[in-house]
C-alpha cells in the first residue's frame, strides 16, 4: 500500500506547488490516464463494475497521498465524505469529459485547499 501511495504521490501535478520536475511536467500512472469521459459513461451504469471501482479508487487513492505527503492538514477533505468527493469528480467531468481524471483530481484537491484555508 505505501508503493501505491508513493506512486500517486509521483503523478501530483498541476501547479507549482505540486511534485514535478524542473518544467512542470509529471507522469500519471494507472487509470488516472483515463478520459472524464470513460468516468462519465462507467458511471451512467446501474451495475457500475469494477472499471467505476477502479476510477473511484484511483480518487480516493490520490487523495490520500496527498494528505500523507503534502498536505498540511491531517485531511485536505475533512468533513467531506468520500461519496462528496465522488460527487465532485461527476460534476466536473461531466462538464469537462476532456480532461483525465489526473486532472480532475487535481482540480477537487486545488477546490478543497481554497476553500478550506
Amino acid at each position: 500500500m505505501r508503493l501505491v501511495a508513493i506512486g500517486l504521490i509521483c503523478s501530483l501535478g498541476g501547479s507549482s506547488a505540486w511534485a514535478a520536475d524542473r518544467h512542470g511536467d509529471y507522469m500519471v500512472r494507472g487509470v488516472g490516464t483515463s478520459s472524464c469521459g470513460h468516468w462519465v459513461q462507467s458511471h451512467l451504469l446501474t451495475d457500475q463494475g469494477a472499471t467505476a471501482f477502479q476510477l473511484d479508487a484511483w480518487v480516493t487513492g490520490f487523495v490520500t497521498a496527498f494528505n500523507a505527503y503534502k498536505s498540511d492538514r491531517k485531511d485536505v477533505a475533512e468533513g467531506i465524505d468520500t461519496d462528496g468527493l465522488l460527487a465532485w469528480i461527476d460534476s466536473y467531468c461531466a462538464a469537462h469529459p476532456l480532461t483525465d481524471l489526473s486532472g480532475a483530481t487535481v482540480a477537487l484537491v486545488d477546490e478543497l485547499q481554497t476553500h478550506q484555508r
